[in-house]
């Protein structure tokens, strides 16, 4: 299986503090985390001040793809050899969940919607695997995420 992955993979290397995939945007593939660390973030209040990450870095540059972090929960930090992505790789979601920042210098394996089901096409037991895999990331992320949306701010605790 992994070498299938391999095969179809496209090889990115993001710096330290560049944004791989950005919460809320529409996303079609998954990343492996090949060397490196990554942080997942979640909006806290869905606004995303993009003036702010306009202005000039270190070196002069301005960097598009880095987001000013400030109105963001840090969720969790990735080693080399996690996987993010998946659930708008297989078409679950259709837009990504979750804001990721590289720490480090990052090399990681992109590999697109129709690159990934016809892997697991092939592999019925690690398609499987992933089923649960996702059974998992949806239960520890979907019904946290219900209770703070508007819409259940005025119901009673017990119905939420």
């Amino acid at each position: 299986f992994v070498q299938t992955l391999a095969a179809t993979a496209e090889v990115r290397i993001y710096i330290a503090g560049e944004i791989v995939v950005q919460e809320g945007d529409e996303g079609d593939s998954m990343f492996i985390i090949i060397s490196g660390t990554v942080t997942v973030f979640q909006e806290s209040d869905k606004k995303i001040d993009k003036e702010a990450s306009a202005k000039p870095d270190v070196l002069g540059l301005i960097r598009s793809n880095q987001l000013n972090m400030n109105n963001q929960n840090k969720i969790a930090v990735l080693p080399k050899g996690s996987l993010f992505g998946e659930l708008a790789a297989l078409g679950i979601n259709e837009t990504r969940n979750a804001t990721i920042q590289s720490d480090q210098l990052c090399m990681m394996w992109t590999i697109n919607k129709r690159n990934i089901l016809d892997s697991l096409a092939q592999f019925p037991d690690v398609r499987k695997h992933f089923a649960t895999t996702i059974m998992r990331r949806l239960d520890s992320t979907v019904s946290p995420r219900i209770h703070t949306l508007p819409l259940f701010s005025n119901f009673c605790e017990r119905f939420r």
